[in-house]
């Protein structure tokens, strides 16, 4: 609950202008850390800092919170809050208010309220709400699903706060992107939640990621995609989050060198955030820049040792450069973490680092895992398949499930330029890409001219 109220309160601060706030990744990594007031002015090039510090007693929530300027140490807000644990919504408010006075910001409570709370006055609805923003942030499919169970139920609470419907679309999009749901009936939901965070709340930057998220893995107006990014930004420039998923977009789609300007963007806002070091890896691997692409991925990670996708595609990146033995290590640390199981999507990327560093067995032994577990789904091809194949060398069945993915609207369609590009270590990525009916099919989804 109070990462998710320091959270809100970076983003309403963020969201003013002419005033620059440092990112929740990067100021919460002094969370846990006694710092100087030297050092973290250094460290982060700011003048100012709320500190704060949240605990609950019996029934009741205090917060002790001060903003002090960092350049001579002297403290121009404090102040001790408590209230019953049943008002911390209005608790963060009052927050708010304390820190807009000492700032001698003039704000309309309307917009104060918007950006406070998500536009909610039920408290039972706004818990759930943080508790649902708390879940799905992990990387375990129990948890996300625990953390939508909460965010249907903020909104059952409060069908007009805007806030849980934009987290629950932006939750599943993300699983979309690594190949864990393709439930139709799911998406469905997620496009309607989509809409619904714009309608309800249509300053909210977070609405409109989520629904330019939405749109570019359920429909194919690639315009209104890079508008609902664009909206994004304009509404808080200050945001990683839009940049780096732009980037994704942008990268998905072939336009290398503006989705590298949007990720070193997101990295300039914010050098620790693992979105955007993978927006900034990603970008690199698949424009053939492998060993910077193995560097920036090496950076992901080293910052965020938790995430399994960064080693798998560091292991990639290594592979394809020849750095076979480094890339077995990441692999190997990927399968401690992945015990229980890995995805489709993510064995088909131990395959292609495998095959690339010609790693026969291994290769076939990951091959052999992939279907047999597509044989247990037959009616739900998955990304994944697209990249054995091409591992494989079988380009007929690369450009048939193109086909058949793109003509059952999979939200894999995105990515489907990707499958004929010619230097990524596929031995049928030429041949898929001169394929009639494969350049038919792009055709046809009309996507954005590359550069």
């Amino acid at each position: 609950m109070s990462d998710g109220i320091a959270e809100n309160l970076i983003n309403w601060l963020s969201g003013l202008p002419g005033l620059r706030v440092v990112s929740k990744t990067a100021s919460f990594r002094f969370a846990e850390t006694p710092f100087q007031d030297g050092a973290l002015q250094q460290a982060f090039g700011v003048d100012s800092a709320i500190r704060g510090k949240l605990e609950v007693h019996n029934d009741n929530i205090v917060i002790s919170a001060s903003f002090t300027d960092l350049r001579d140490d002297s403290q121009i807000w404090g102040e001790r809050l408590v209230r019953p644990l049943d008002e911390v919504i209005f608790l963060e408010r009052s927050i708010v208010a304390a820190i807009k006075d000492s700032l001698q910001l003039r704000i309309s409570s309307d917009s104060e309220t918007s950006a406070a709370s998500g536009n909610t006055d039920n408290p039972e609805a706004y818990r759930r709400y943080l508790r649902g923003h708390h879940l799905i942030q992990a990387t375990d499919v129990e948890s996300i699903d625990q953390g939508l169970d909460e965010l249907r139920e903020a909104i059952r609470l409060d069908p007009q706060f805007g806030q849980p419907y934009a987290d629950f679309a932006d939750a599943l999009s993300q699983m979309i992107y690594y190949g864990i749901y393709d439930d139709p009936a799911l998406m469905g939901e997620a496009r309607s939640a989509a809409y619904s965070a714009v309608a309800l709340a249509p300053a909210l930057p977070e609405a409109h990621t989520a629904l330019a998220t939405m749109l570019q893995y359920l429909s194919r107006d690639w315009v209104a995609v890079e508008a609902a990014y664009e909206a994004a930004i304009a509404l808080n420039p200050q945001s990683p989050a839009p940049y780096h998923r732009y980037a994704d977009f942008l990268w998905a789609t072939l336009r290398f060198e503006r989705a590298r300007m949007m990720a070193q963007k997101a990295m300039e806002i914010d050098p620790l955030d693992g979105s955007s070091m993978h927006a900034v890896g990603i970008i690199e691997l698949l424009s053939g820049n492998f060993e910077a692409a193995a560097d920036a991925l090496g950076e992901w990670n080293r910052f965020h040792p938790s995430s399994g996708w960064s080693y798998i595609k560091h292991a990639v990146a290594l592979s394809l450069v020849g750095r076979c033995v480094e890339s077995a290590k990441q692999i190997a640390i990927v399968e401690q973490m992945t015990a229980a199981g890995r995805s489709i999507l993510a064995e088909s990327w131990f395959a292609w680092a495998h095959r690339a560093c010609g790693r026969e067995e291994l290769y076939q032994q990951s091959r052999e895992r992939i279907m047999a577990r597509q044989a247990l789904n037959q009616d739900q091809p998955n990304p994944g398949i697209l990249y054995l194949y091409l591992v494989g060398g079988e380009s007929d069945k690369v450009v048939e499930l193109s086909r058949e993915m793109a003509d059952a609207h999979h939200p894999v369609t995105l990515f489907l330029q990707l499958m004929g590009l010619d230097y990524m270590g596929w031995p049928v990525g030429d041949e898929v890409g001169q394929d009639e009916r494969f350049k038919e099919l792009l055709r046809e989804l009309d996507f954005p001219a590359p550069n």
